[in-house]
């Protein structure tokens, strides 16, 4: 196993989590607004 990642602490790493699931969520918002998905409009 790699040495950095044994250096991680968990809450420290939630956090970083926590933030790119906010990001993404973020950018999933903004191209659903921008997109629609082609199976959506089917139907």
């Amino acid at each position: 196993m790699n040495a950095r990642y044994k250096k991680l602490r968990p809450g420290a790493l939630q956090r970083h989590i926590l933030d790119l699931t906010g990001q993404l969520e973020t950018l999933a918002q903004a191209k659903g607004r921008t997109h629609h998905a082609p199976h959506a409009e089917t139907g």
